[in-house]
């Protein structure tokens, strides 16, 4: 096997929804981004063409969707676009896929063509494709060695992807919200947790293999189709109201459903028998049992409900009800289920062949000789005796494991096995003559019938396509029981969400909680409200400032996934939910690196925020915690700063910044309609910290981290260490950066975009520096306040107001020095102190320090 083709891993690989997921390959080529797909197991090939950004962002909601395992890259595209192939390869670097080259590719259509169209099932054999589409799909058939093996001719689906349809959501989104398990980290977090440590996890209550492939499919496409959301949404409503109806498809019909897609392959395959023949046979029945279960609705659900139920559910089952009847009338005219009932075995019925069924009139004399015995062990032990066969041993005796002492010491007498279940198996030397004869005549049997199940197996291959299609149909059914099984068992409210259309500027969670925390042992989940709206009174930027485990990280997740949720189809953590079609997740969460792939924690941070500059809409909401970490607080702040700002002028979608940057809370005056402070609540007494995880309005006065330091048990004399530099601290960096505030932004402004954020005109529009004002020039009534200050304007420290000491060598003022630069910005001393506007009362912070009030 290679990656990409497990076939030769199939015992091992088919019982993992993960692993068969490993067989999902990609082929790339660049120049016309031709993206091609292909997943042996499910036996599927999809395309997709892209008019890609320059940082590949919609390229990564591809990788995002299908989750691939290798990626292949031809190399002859490198020597035409050198630049955008190294990018395109820094990308999939990022990526847990691991990434191959091809040195040349076909590019002869007609050849491409012909080679590739062997595979395509009768359904598709139609279909055209541009010539690098046919090209990208040969160069990955070639490289998986599916196009030399002819039981694949006529087995594969085609699909052209479409991105329009679904919520971007990348591979950083997926691992920042915890959509599913990756790494060791949550790994380690789930086997010490009782609960789901996962939103996956906690969603999936699926019961068939269909329905545990299709879940986590749906969860990395979230839906951008309002109709297509309502009619889940619809069915999910009636399987959470109807009881009686999920309780029967989750405790009775859908655990039995097979693992469909496995034996559709194994038809195609050649590798089935007349057993699997059997199980696709007893999921038609079962089908039918299905189809009426949901016809009792007809009754019960009014006419928009049923219409849902209808598209989603009874109508594709109808569908496949009416394809399969020809086979399930196959399976019953040849396959002889009086003997699997007796004897637990698979055979073609004897009436179709005269040979066969003279063998079977001798095989049923043996049988009643074989009872005779029996009833003769029966009498002369005194216990219950059953006689079973088997073609590879034959006739055997089989009691209780209790009995076993009735048969020690009689002669002739030969023990097969004895296990706890089945009991003891035996025989004996009157049975060993019939044994000889059984055996003989079942062996003339299974070679008489083998032509004949060969033309049984050959017709039900035919239909391996349609079954893939009914376990689509199954999948559908399982998840939203899932859903309506998540929402009515769970302890706290889950409400169907109201969804709007896009633009219309709305998101309003009330009482949201988080899915997965508030699950945890011992856990008392405080819910809090967001509302957010393109008006003045809510606004669409929420800044986020709060103390050190506060719960700023688990707000901002509780409602991005409170919106995924929604439009996947399921009912949401809150008491009620109302907002607008969300296009997209974009995410800075968290503060991972790529060591091994030569990718720090800061250049991560950059590469996420200049995708969602990128690409993110009006219709998108944006999640930022601590931005600006991974590098200097010069260089942190001023980035945030500016990207903040970009995203309130420019995208202007929703977006929550959680930071501890406090001196972004100036936005707010900046933009008064578009910006709101707000906080995570505390409460400090006597040097106590209780955190209350209330989301306020509000800015934070700090952020608490020597407070956090003590509760986890820092040493003594460490945090008196802390305590004692504070102050000087908060002179030597606060000061400066309220100073390069305002030329550190704008250059960090420019940088940000020119790395993606924005299109050609924002570029050239950051490149025109705004002319230079003084507060004074522009009649600012807080000219001289700290959050305002102007860096042309000498600052002056107040009169009277006493010099702060510091320790170490006394400091030569530029004064003493001589210096002609003194009292420029540039050259400010840290101990010198800046002039308050007159009247503004000072107040103390910490030892040693007056500062402002104006500064907060």
């Amino acid at each position: 096997g290679v990656i990409g083709n497990l076939d030769d891993f199939e015992d091992i690989v088919s019982g993992s929804i993960e692993l068969a997921e490993l067989s999902t390959i990609m082929c790339v080529w660049l120049n016309k981004m031709s993206l091609v797909f292909c997943n042996s197991q499910d036996m599927r090939i999809v395309t997709t063409e892209l008019n890609d950004t320059p940082n590949f962002t919609l390229f990564e909601q591809c990788f995002a969707s299908f989750q691939p395992s290798e990626c292949l890259l031809i190399r002859q595209n490198a020597r035409r676009a050198p630049n955008r192939f190294k990018k395109l390869e820094s990308v999939i670097q990022r990526t847990q896929a691991q990434r191959n080259y091809l040195e040349e590719a076909e590019e002869d259509t007609n050849k491409c063509r012909d080679e590739v169209r062997r595979l395509f099932h009768k359904k598709f054999a139609e279909l055209e494709f541009p010539p690098v589409v046919w090209a990208t799909m040969r160069a990955l058939l070639a490289h998986t060695q599916l196009l030399t093996d002819a039981q694949n001719e006529g087995a594969f689906a085609v699909m052209r992807y479409g991105q329009h349809g679904f919520m971007h959501l990348s591979n950083a989104a997926l691992q920042a919200l915890d959509i599913f398990a990756i790494g060791g980290e949550i790994d380690a977090f789930a086997a010490v947790s009782s609960s789901s440590a996962t939103l996956h996890d906690h969603l999936n209550k699926c019961r068939s293999q269909p329905g545990k492939r299709l879940i986590r499919e749906w969860m990395r496409q979230p839906l951008f189709n309002h109709r297509q959301i309502e009619e889940r949404l619809d069915v999910v409503e009636i399987l959470t109201t109807f009881t009686s109806i999920r309780q029967t498809l989750y405790n009775d019909y859908l655990r039995r459903i097979p693992d469909v897609k496995l034996l559709a392959r194994k038809l195609v395959q050649k590798k089935a028998g007349l057993v699997d023949c059997f199980r696709l046979y007893q999921l038609i029945v079962l089908l039918n049992k299905m189809m009426a279960l949901f016809k009792e609705l007809d009754e019960e659900v009014d006419g928009k409900l049923i219409s849902s139920l209808d598209e989603l559910i009874r109508q594709p089952l109808h569908h496949s009800a009416i394809e399969f009847e020809r086979f399930k009338a196959l399976i019953e005219e040849t396959l002889d289920f009086k003997y699997l009932k007796e004897n637990g075995q698979y055979r073609i019925k004897p009436e179709i062949d005269d040979n066969l069924a003279m063998i079977a009139t001798q095989i049923r004399e043996l049988d009643t000789k074989a009872q005779r015995e029996s009833d003769k062990m029966a009498t002369r032990l005194k216990i219950e005796v059953k006689i079973e066969s088997r073609i590879d041993v034959g006739f055997f005796f089989r009691i209780t494991l209790k009995s076993e002492a009735a048969i020690r010491g009689l002669p002739n007498v030969h023990i097969l096995d004895s296990t706890k279940g089945s009991g003891v198996r035996f025989q004996t030397k009157a049975l060993g003559a019939l044994n000889d004869e059984f055996r003989e005549l079942s062996k003339m049997y299974e070679a008489g019938q083998a032509e004949l199940s060969k033309a049984v197996l050959k017709t039900c291959a035919g239909y391996s396509n349609a079954f893939n299609v009914l376990a689509d149909s199954i999948g559908v059914v399982d998840v939203l029981t899932s859903f309506a099984v998540v929402a009515s068992s769970s302890a706290t409210q889950y409400t169907r969400p109201n969804i709007i259309d896009k633009g219309s500027g709305v998101l309003e969670l009330r009482e949201c909680r988080h899915p997965v925390t508030e699950q945890l042992e011992g856990m008392q989940f405080i819910p809090n409200d967001l509302t957010m709206g393109k008006n003045a009174e809510c606004g669409q930027f929420m800044i986020l400032t709060g103390a050190n485990m506060g719960g700023k990280s688990t707000y901002l997740k509780a409602a991005a996934l409170t919106v995924l949720m929604g439009q996947m189809g399921s009912f949401v953590p809150c008491a009620s939910a109302t907002f607008s079609m969300i296009d997209g997740i974009y995410t800075r969460v968290g503060a991972g690196d790529f060591q091994c792939k030569g990718i720090s924690t800061f250049m991560a941070e950059m590469m996420d925020c200049a995708s969602t500059l990128e690409c993110a809409t009006s219709n998108s909401l944006i999640l930022v915690d601590e931005l600006g970490r991974g590098t200097s607080t010069y260089d942190g702040f001023g980035l945030a700063w500016a990207i903040s700002e970009d995203i309130v002028t420019r995208i202007g979608c929703f977006a929550i910044f959680a930071t501890h940057f406090h001196e972004i809370s100036q936005l707010e005056r900046k933009y008064p309609n578009k910006v709101k402070n707000y906080r995570m609540d505390t409460f400090c007494e006597d040097g106590q910290l209780t955190i209350l995880f209330r989301v306020v309005p509000g800015v934070a006065d700090r952020s608490f981290g020597l407070h956090i330091a003590k509760m986890v048990g820092f040493p003594d004399e460490l945090m008196k260490d802390a305590e004692t530099i504070l102050p000087m601290a908060v002179f030597t960096l606060i000061i400066p950066l309220q100073l390069a505030l305002i030329a550190v932004a704008s250059v960090l402004l420019i940088l940000a975009q020119c790395c993606g954020g924005g299109g050609k005109k924002d570029k050239k529009k950051a490149k025109q520096p705004a002319p230079k004002q003084t507060p004074v020039d522009a009649g600012d009534p807080n000219h001289g306040t700290p959050g305002n200050l102007d860096p042309n304007i000498v600052l002056n420290p107040p009169q009277g107001t006493p010099m702060p000491q510091r320790p170490g060598p006394p400091v030569i003022t530029p004064v003493a020095a001589n210096d002609p630069n003194h009292g420029t910005p540039g050259n400010l001393d840290p101990d010198i102190f800046l002039d308050s506007p007159q009247g503004t009362p000072l107040r103390r912070r910490f030892p040693g320090e007056f500062i402002s009030s104006e500064m907060g």
